[in-house]
């Protein structure tokens, strides 16, 4: 989410603020989306409004490719941008399987104003409506406004026609006075948009301190992510002492389940990310991306894995027993399509120190060349300091690096009542994606992703304007997840000229 937040510059500041209720009638329960515009010039200036909403609607409700195109056109209409993004209400419909997408947008509008747009946007008359053909968008007088709509018309259209009327209405939920509102389902189970109840989020964006912050608030109906265990503060020393060329620290409690990709890495080795720990207790679990120079001096990604952990069973012959017990399973999993790796044995491993197993023979016939495999490796040891950690990385320097910095972390005061903490460095992640889309034809031939090149150079136009994203989670019931994202954006003394 926090890559699709960041900066455009398309419009500037549009007027006075109007009343931020949705008009009486909108069929605000028949809708899986509603966007709501108030005075959002701020908003335009810093995100670009025709990009920052259709990227959001894909990944929040699944917009398909037609609408996000149709959706991009219209907000890049200088005349109807200025307007919607002033004040207006949008209603979303999707069926889910990417096929059936149907929207509208009320905006607020005198009748002699409504008169006066209809030559500017020289629309043409078809059966029962006026179309724009230029972005395929019909338009109408309803209620106190005006009423635009996808094209061909729906039941979605039909029914708001037949309802708004005159004057507002309060939603469901008490408006926050964020310039830019995004509630929507979760699923498609039960009808209503009710946010506040199992199956709604809502999204709000506003400019603090020339920052752009993002708040967040969700509630599920399978009760998932669940509480952490206890009520703790998490310690935000590692999260800020960290080295600032990395791309992105995450820090959370160990019994948080909301970090991307964490069920992926349980499944591939169940025993070194979750292994047993009836005697030992873990405090703190920190994920570290970074970055690392292939012999062919290509930047590939590199991960890391930190675990603060202490009992009697915290030790690192525990540690050996877990990652070793974690290649056999996989190595045995994998079968036929798994290389001869030779895994050494526990007595082969020294007493102490960083311990390193090039794992490319394993992993290679499975991930059919990937060119992250080229210097992949398996490091792993323990740093003692004020407190123990656990170590786990793919790349033998930056197992070393971070060894030296949990050995030397001193103990912190500044303690946040959170689940999870993370930090992106966007301008080190831009350089990152900038050496990806050179590489794009190897990764699409290794991995059949035909949309590869696109998709790496979309994050890279998101995040090469900002300089930092960070942001902090909290949990504080099953099911409910409230977050907020600050992005801060590139001095102008920072950002590049093209």
């Amino acid at each position: 989410m926090s890559c699709v937040l960041s900066v455009i510059l398309f419009l500037l500041p549009l007027g006075p603020s109007v009343d931020a209720d949705v008009p009486s009638g909108f069929p605000v329960n028949e809708c899986d989306c509603l966007i709501e515009f108030d005075d959002a010039g701020e908003i335009v200036n810093f995100t670009g409004t025709e990009e920052l909403v259709p990227a959001l609607l894909e990944n929040l409700i699944g917009l398909p490719p037609h609408a996000a195109v149709q959706m991009r056109s219209l907000l890049a209409d200088a005349l109807l941008s200025s307007l919607l993004t002033r004040r207006s209400v949008f209603g979303m419909v999707n069926d889910g399987t990417g096929g059936d997408f149907e929207w509208i947008a009320w905006v607020p509008m005198e009748k002699s104003s409504f008169a006066e747009l209809i030559p500017r946007l020289k629309p043409v008359r078809k059966v029962d409506r006026l179309v724009v053909p230029r972005i395929n968008v019909s338009l109408s007088r309803c209620g106190d406004g005006m009423l635009l709509a996808s094209e061909p018309p729906g039941s979605l259209r039909t029914q708001a026609l037949a309802m708004i009327g005159s004057g507002v209405e309060p939603l469901p939920w008490s408006g926050s006075g964020d310039p830019l509102e995004i509630t929507y389902r979760n699923d498609d189970r039960a009808a209503g948009l009710w946010f506040g109840e199992p199956g709604a989020s809502r999204l709000g964006l506003r400019i603090e301190d020339k920052n752009l912050e993002v708040r967040y608030s969700g509630w599920s109906r399978d009760g998932l992510p669940k509480k952490p265990c206890c009520e703790r503060l998490l310690d935000l020393a590692v999260l800020e002492g960290l080295p600032k060329d990395l791309i992105g620290v995450f820090v959370e409690l160990p019994d948080t389940q909301i970090m991307p990709g964490a069920g992926f890495l349980q499944n591939l080795l169940p025993y070194m990310v979750d292994s047993e720990r009836s005697d030992e207790r873990w405090s703190r679990r920190v994920v570290v991306l970074g970055e690392m120079t292939s012999a062919d001096g290509m930047a590939v990604p590199a991960l890391a894995i930190a675990i603060e952990s202490d009992g009697p069973g915290s030790t690192l012959r525990r540690q050996d027993i877990s990652v070793l017990a974690a290649l056999n399973s996989l190595r045995n999993r994998l079968g036929s399509q798994a290389g001869l790796q030779h895994l050494p044995k526990l007595r082969e491993l020294p007493d102490a120190g960083q311990r390193t197993i090039y794992a490319r023979a394993l992993f290679d016939p499975v991930m059919a060349g990937h060119p992250f495999l080229k210097d992949f490796s398996i490091n792993w040891c323990r740093a003692s300091g004020v407190t123990d950690w656990e170590l786990y990385a793919t790349c033998p320097t930056l197992t070393s690096n971070l060894s030296g910095f949990f050995m030397g972390l001193s103990g912190s005061t500044r303690c946040v009542s959170a689940s999870h903490v993370g930090r992106i460095n966007s301008s080190k992640l831009s350089e990152h994606f900038s050496s990806l889309i050179q590489t794009a034809p190897e990764f699409v031939n290794a991995l059949e992703l035909p949309g590869f090149t696109a998709g790496v150079s979309l994050l890279y136009q998101l995040v090469r304007e900002t300089d930092l994203i960070d942001w902090v989670v909290s949990i504080p019931d099953d099911g409910r997840v409230e977050a907020t994202i600050t992005v801060w954006p590139k001095e102008e003394s920072e950002q590049s000229v093209d």
